[in-house]
């Protein structure tokens, strides 16, 4: 059982729905997702289904006044864990790129107003059956550093990213056991930053 908590720069996570139009599969920007869970599911489980995960919790945070859950909130967070019994280390792995490079464009694209988000892969319920589970991994980007990136972005290039000064990823966090793992001393960076070699 995973007992290591993150460091977190975000202490909840959110919920939005797309603005579909009539004419196009397109969703028109909105200012912010509404504060929602089932909203929030509507949207994000057909696109972290395929990927063996599931939307678990989230909210809207206000992360310039009161660090609290609002529905006019400038952080969007997401929670999300795995639906079946087979979620391997290695896919805790691979799901922290594939998850920035699915959500991350989507998001600061579909909500003007969003300035920073961030997704936390959760154990397994049956390894963790908490309500609020220290999470497996954390990825923390904000409007400004996302709109740096080229995507699609590899694990070892976000983890170079998280070295730079300023940062161009805020956050790449993971447990104790991932951080021990082969998978994630693959994806190593030529030179670790005292935030990422936290977790080297």
């Amino acid at each position: 059982m995973r007992r290591v908590a993150l460091v977190f720069l975000a202490a909840a996570c959110a919920s939005f729905v797309a603005a579909c139009g009539d004419d196009s599969d397109e969703a028109e920007p909105t200012p912010r997702p509404e504060n929602d869970f089932e909203a929030l599911a509507e949207i994000f489980d057909p696109i972290v289904e395929p990927m063996g995960l599931k939307l678990t919790r989230g909210s809207l945070v206000d992360l310039e006044g009161t660090y609290e859950e609002a529905d006019d909130g400038n952080h969007l967070a997401l929670y999300v864990e795995p639906t079946g019994d087979d979620y391997t280390t290695a896919d805790y792995v691979d799901g922290i790129a594939e998850l920035t490079n699915e959500l991350t464009p989507m998001i600061f694209e579909q909500y003007t107003a969003i300035d920073s988000y961030d997704v936390c892969q959760e154990p397994p319920p049956d390894e963790d059956s908490q309500e609020a589970p220290p999470p497996v991994t954390q990825v923390f980007i904000t409007r400004t550093q996302s709109d740096a990136i080229d995507y699609p972005v590899t694990l070892e290039q976000m983890r170079a990213l998280v070295a730079e000064t300023p940062p161009g990823i805020d956050t790449v966090n993971v447990d104790a056991e991932i951080a021990n793992s082969s998978e994630w001393k693959a994806a190593a960076p030529p030179k670790s930053s005292s935030k990422d070699s936290k977790n080297s």
